[in-house]
Formats: structure tokens, sequence, C-alpha cells
């Protein structure tokens, strides 16, 4: 369970939105691997999603957006959870 930080001094911008699309079409329920969101404590989740192809996820990120899938993932070794992960910045001016 993580926090993303959300100040890139690179660009000097604040990251604002993450965007996930899951991309494992084969992946089945029992393997695990769900986005499990908690509340400010990071110990009480609030919300699970489970990884299906084609998900798009789309959550605002801040200093207590607890995030993470802290069970271990149970697929085969020809499988993997797969997303392509974006994220919106806003300028710090």
């Amino acid at each position: 369970v993580h926090i993303d930080g959300n100040w890139s001094e690179q660009l000097a911008a604040h990251r604002r939105l993450n965007l996930i699309v899951y991309l494992n079409p084969k992946w089945k329920p029992e393997w695990g691997g769900d986005l499990i969101f908690y509340d400010d404590s990071a110990k009480n989740p609030v919300q699970r999603i489970e990884p299906k192809a084609g998900r798009v996820v789309i959550f605002e990120t801040h200093d207590f957006t607890y995030h993470g899938y802290p069970d271990p993932i149970e697929c085969p070794l020809d499988e993997a959870r797969t997303s392509i992960i974006l994220y919106y910045y806003t300028s710090a001016a």
C-alpha cells in the first residue's frame, strides 16, 4: 500500500490524475491483483477493482490516495498482470 509522488522536479508540475488501462485478457479473479484503495489512514480498504482486460481506472493523486495490491499475485508463470499507466500533470504556476 502506497501513495504516488505527486510532484515532478523535472517537469516542475503536480501529478493530478492517474489512468490505468488493464491489458490482461486471460486474467482470472482467483489470481488476485485487484487494485485496492484505502481510507486516509491507509488501513481500511474502501474500494477494490478487478484488473479485467479493457477496464480503465482514473483516480486523483494526492497525499492521501493510498492504494496498491498488497496480497501476492498468484497467476501462472506464463501470465502477468499488465497495464498501461498514464499521468496527468498541471503546472506549478
